[in-house]
């Protein structure tokens, strides 16, 4: 219950990430959009998990089952020994926070580098250049395709390409304003 659950917050950045035509900005702002709801359920874990719980309860009641605690060992190498006699606090100690923790840093991990790439990227878009601030750490992904020598030149010359025709960007690119 508890992956379904949270793989359903993510099912759109899955959809988004296999499309032809992804944009990856939108798709890093899907990606801080879930890790920061994914943050507040973690913070509210124990209600969260207990609407989980309750779910999968009322469906192995449906087949007169019930929920039963694991088997606890004095000495445990491999698992988590769960102390208590309530087994919705044992699982959500051993097994819904540890997997949130991980479906968070999965979710973050990969996506920062990223960041930074795209982030340099859409500053050259024409309706942001004008009034976005350039750097050369802003490019050090590509350091292997520019010369770092002239890029403040080049970037100096991007932008004032298009500050001259900043009311032609807004009509003529505005289709194309995220081309990332």
């Amino acid at each position: 219950m508890t992956a379904s659950h949270l793989f359903t917050y993510a099912l759109t950045l899955y959809k988004n990430l296999q499309d032809p035509n992804c944009d990856l900005s939108d798709a890093m702002d899907l990606v801080d959009n879930i890790v920061k709801t994914i943050k507040g359920i973690r913070k509210e874990v124990d209600s969260e998990f207990g609407k989980i719980f309750i779910k999968a309860n009322s469906l192995l009641n449906l087949i007169s089952e019930s929920i039963k605690m694991p088997r606890v060992s004095l000495r445990q190498k491999h698992q988590i020994n769960c102390s208590s006699s309530d087994s919705e606090e044992c699982f959500r100690i051993s097994i819904a926070v540890p997997f949130l923790d991980d479906f968070l840093s999965q979710m973050e991990l990969p996506f920062n580098d990223h960041k930074s790439t795209v982030s340099a990227l859409h500053k050259l878009i024409p309706s942001i250049c004008a009034s976005s601030d350039f750097g050369k750490d802003d490019f050090k992904v590509y350091v292997h395709f520019l010369n770092l020598t002239t890029l403040s030149s080049e970037l100096n010359l991007w932008i004032n390409k298009w500050q001259d025709k900043e009311g032609f960007v807004d009509e003529k690119y505005k289709k194309n304003s995220n081309g990332v």
